[in-house]
């Protein structure tokens, strides 16, 4: 039982009230506006400033009540909430705000939270469909140290690659160089981190694999999408090693890195796996 279930549905309420409220306002400050351009490159009128402030103050209050929400679903339970479709749904959307908060920090761009706060809504949109019942975990999960590296891992894999998808976007809807370049930095340490994740979520996975099952590798759906979502962003880092300028191909494969992740976390509704466990 949910301590405090009225709260932890209000925290969620909000976090998806305060993500749609951030994805929307992003998208409206990236229209175009008919007021006259500052004479400096470096000004902004009244109504951008508002803007930007309300994305950041939307995002930090979806990011802030998620968390809230986790909490409490951990206190319930007693173990982190990791352990199903539902959990991983809420954690999979706070890895993607807290990305884009992190990346917010260096670069504040109303294009990467308008995308990232919109993948966040739709994950808890999805969430919100599911069982939120407290189950006990299954004994092939009561590993509390490898179910933190192994699901942890993923998660900051899978908020990364939001985030570089999120930066890869502009890049793909946009014919302007300047504003793909511009983004470059966030898509190549993202994409970097996203890798460095999936490494770490395959390293830790094998060894729970064989410690449970007696093989390290069975070439189950769910092992088998997340080594193809690795190799998407290793060619990924390997064609930007070679391409210091960016370029659409480096684009659309961030953008399939996250399809792919996407792939993965939804694989259990769709093929038969060992880690079928997890499903809702």
């Amino acid at each position: 039982m949910i301590p405090h279930a009225g709260t932890y549905s209000i925290c969620l309420a909000l976090a998806a009230g305060a993500s749609a409220c951030c994805g929307t306002v992003a998208v409206a400050s990236l229209v175009p506006q008919r007021a006259p351009q500052p004479l400096s490159g470096d000004e902004r009128s009244p109504i951008e400033d508002a803007l930007r402030l309300a994305i950041e103050l939307a995002g930090a209050l979806a990011l802030l009540a998620l968390s809230a929400a986790l909490v409490l679903r951990a206190l319930g339970t007693g173990r982190l909430p990791l352990s199903d479709q539902y959990e991983f749904a809420l954690a999979f959307a706070w890895g993607a705000l807290a990305a884009r908060a992190v990346a917010g920090l260096r670069q504040a761009r109303p294009e990467i939270t308008a995308v990232s706060a919109l993948v966040a809504l739709g994950l808890l949109v999805y969430a919100a469909r599911l069982r939120p019942a407290v189950l006990p975990p299954l004994p092939v999960l009561r590993n509390d140290l490898l179910l933190v590296l192994h699901v942890g891992s993923a998660v900051v894999a899978y908020g990364a690659g939001a985030l570089a998808f999120a930066a890869a976007v502009p890049a793909l809807v946009s014919r302007k160089a300047g504003r793909a370049e511009a983004l470059e930095g966030i898509r190549f340490r993202a994409a970097t981190v996203a890798f460095l994740g999936l490494t770490a979520t395959l390293l830790v996975g094998s060894w729970w694999a064989y410690l449970v099952w007696g093989s390290y590798w069975s070439w189950d759906p769910k092992e088998s999408a997340t080594l193809a979502t690795w190799l998407v962003y290793a060619v990924y880092l390997h064609h930007r090693s070679r391409h210091e300028a960016a370029d659409r191909r480096a684009s659309w494969l961030l953008a399939l890195g996250f399809a792919t992740t996407c792939l993965t976390y939804a694989g259990n509704l769709f093929f038969q796996s060992l880690h079928s466990f997890t499903g809702a």
